[in-house]
């Protein structure tokens, strides 16, 4: 809002230096809308700093959602793997048992 303030007052006062024949007048009043100008441009790139950013954290954030839920199911198929492996140990053992008892008959 400064940067429209700005422009607004160094035109005003541009011209008054142009109709008053004030040379210092009018050069103080482009000076002013250039402030202006930097204000606008400033608050502009501050804008889509912010954007970005917003959108890189959203991102960020979804990344780690997929990679816990990656994480996450690679938890449970290894679960699922030693699951099966103490089962197949268990029957490895039985069946040594059962061979074992049978041998002794």
């Amino acid at each position: 809002m400064g940067e429209l303030i700005d422009k607004a007052k160094g035109t005003a006062k541009e011209i008054e230096g142009n109709l008053t024949g004030d040379k210092v007048r009018s050069a103080q009043g482009k000076a002013e809308q250039a402030v202006g100008e930097v204000k606008g441009a400033i608050k502009t790139a501050t804008d889509k700093v912010e954007e970005l950013a917003h959108e890189a954290k959203d991102k960020v954030v979804d990344l780690a959602h997929k990679a816990k839920d990656k994480a996450s199911d690679i938890a449970h198929k290894i679960e699922d793997k030693v699951e099966d492996l103490a089962n197949r140990g268990k029957n490895a053992v039985k069946d040594a048992k059962s061979s074992s008892v049978a041998d002794k008959h």
